[in-house]
């Protein structure tokens, strides 16, 4: 994981801290916060689990819970709800809130590429991208793609 992805999430995630300061008292005392992702536990997300691990978020004064989901229009309809202060998401689907009227933020870009994978039988002949043209693939249920299924 590139050091710059996991400066990014780190600061997002101190700005998140930063808006409500720590209880005072003696002992050092962590506050539950909920860090949804917009999808089950995959290496795209491995900055924040790796965050974790290494106490980063306990720097920061956060007891961080990862939370998974099943989907970016998921996460962010339930950041705009206030069931969450901070998710991951793709750009589009975060467009798409805001163009519906989600009041979410988009602070920052972690990833430089979408990791997106398609995938097949060995018995359609595709080894290439170039392959795919004229063919369908499925798209799974909840993504930001407005059909079950798209024409290449």
């Amino acid at each position: 994981m590139p050091k710059r992805i996991c400066a990014l999430l780190l600061t997002v995630i101190f700005l998140v801290a930063a808006c409500r300061p720590p209880e005072k008292s003696s002992a050092p005392k962590l506050r539950p916060f909920e860090f949804l992702i917009d999808w089950q536990a995959e290496p795209t997300y491995l900055g924040i689990y790796y965050a974790k691990e290494l106490g980063q978020f306990e720097k920061l004064g956060l007891n961080v819970s990862i939370v998974q989901s099943w989907g970016a229009n998921q996460a962010v309809t339930a950041v705009a709800a206030g069931r969450y202060k901070i998710s991951t998401a793709s750009g589009g689907a975060t467009v798409l809130g805001y163009n519906s009227g989600a009041e979410n933020s988009f602070p920052c870009c972690p990833l430089s590429k979408i990791p997106t994978v398609i995938y097949g039988l060995l018995s359609t002949g595709v080894a290439r991208p170039k392959d795919l043209e004229g063919k369908r693939i499925g798209i799974y249920p909840g993504s930001i793609t407005k059909t079950n299924s798209m024409r290449l």
